[in-house]
């Protein structure tokens, strides 16, 4: 079972704009962080431009994107090999944020095929430094029958004419959502492209139609995400990180414990209005209330198991000396009065907590 955790970023659209001295300070950075970053501080409008280039030849490409920067460092940690530099006559890798296939041929006759699923894991931090331990990128490898890699080769042919995501009119760009990035070698001519989010276009763009298609009948014919879905299932209980998402995966007794406490959860929803009447009830006749002197208060209370008053924190921001003194009289009135309440009514396995306020000189609790 794996739980999404942390969404790091939203979909936006912008205003496209390159700027090389924020490509120059980035470039430097090479930490996990920084990948999850780049996304969405880059404009996509500096990534994805077609470059073609004899092998032949030395000359350096000059628009080398970042994009195929970090491709490539994703790619050797894979342990694949560079489409760039490699020798067959005909080489194409198509790479999402979970996988990368390859297709390619030794004769133009024959064809062989590669899926690889990865994923990285996100470990913690170091408790004395604060730094965060280098992931690990974790992965399997499928070869695809060559019967399909045959049938893909053909596909394949649907989607080279046509020029990266920022070189076609009406191609938006944006920080987040899933960039595919395409290479391809043919007789020693070398291409990168790069889209962003093909979902989000604009269907009535017909090169939007062929890469939607594209990437739809890639999956279906290569059944990518049942691959997918089982290399999910394969992994170790953890921490990981996809797609700009972190996720936690959880052992079975976790799972179990989860189930448990959500058990518990609806469990306190039920009782919820019996216990707040009777905790309002009681506090009401406990703690006295200065009508005169007047408090914006707003407690949390954490209460253990076994029903005890475990913490009491504010909720408020204590700006000034008088705001601090009610919360200090009040957190002091509320450990009194819950030292006189009993409520073994409730039956909870899990802490659980309350809020506490005043409301029109009275005690409410919710």
């Amino acid at each position: 079972m794996i739980v999404p955790m942390l969404v790091l970023s939203r979909c936006w659209r912008y205003h496209k704009r390159q700027t090389k001295d924020i490509i120059k300070m980035l470039l430097i950075t090479t930490t996990m962080a920084s990948i999850i970053i780049l996304p969405l501080l880059i404009p996509n409008s500096i990534f994805g431009q077609i470059k073609k280039q004899n092998k032949s030849t030395e000359q350096e490409v000059k628009d080398t994107t970042l994009w195929y920067f970090l491709f490539m460092e994703r790619h050797e940690k894979l342990n694949i090999k560079s489409v760039k530099t490699c020798k067959e006559p005909f080489y194409f890798r198509f790479t999402s944020s979970q996988q990368v296939i390859d297709i390619w041929s030794n004769d133009l006759k024959t064809f062989q095929g590669l899926i690889v699923n990865y994923i990285d894991t996100f470990e913690p931090r170091n408790r004395i430094n604060g730094i965060r331990k280098p992931h690990k990128t974790l992965s399997n490898h499928i070869e695809i029958d060559t019967l399909l890699a045959r049938q893909t080769y053909f596909l394949i042919q649907t989607i080279l004419d046509i020029p990266s995501g920022d070189s076609i009119k009406g191609w938006e760009s944006g920080f987040d959502g899933t960039t595919y990035h395409i290479e391809t070698s043919f007789l020693n001519n070398y291409s990168e492209k790069n889209y962003w989010s093909p979902d989000y276009q604009d269907s009535s763009i017909k090169e939007v139609r062929l890469i939607q298609y594209f990437i739809s009948t890639l999956n279906t014919s290569l059944n990518l995400e049942e691959y997918n879905s089982k290399f999910h299932r394969d992994l170790k209980p953890g921490r990981y990180m996809y797609d700009n998402i972190i996720s936690i995966k959880l052992s079975q007794e976790e799972t179990e414990s989860l189930k448990e406490q959500k058990e518990y959860e609806n469990y306190l929803k039920y009782i919820n209005d019996t216990l707040n009447q009777y905790l309002n009830d009681t506090l009401n006749k406990l703690i006295y209330l200065n009508k005169k002197n007047k408090c914006n208060i707003h407690l949390s209370l954490l209460f253990s198991p076994a029903n005890k008053l475990l913490k009491i924190t504010s909720k408020n921001k204590l700006y000034g000396l008088k705001e601090r003194l009610c919360y200090y009289s009040y957190k002091k009135r509320t450990k009194k009065a819950f030292k006189k309440i009993k409520f073994d009514f409730v039956k909870s396995k899990f802490r659980y907590l309350k809020e506490l306020y005043i409301q029109n000189n009275k005690i409410v609790i919710r």
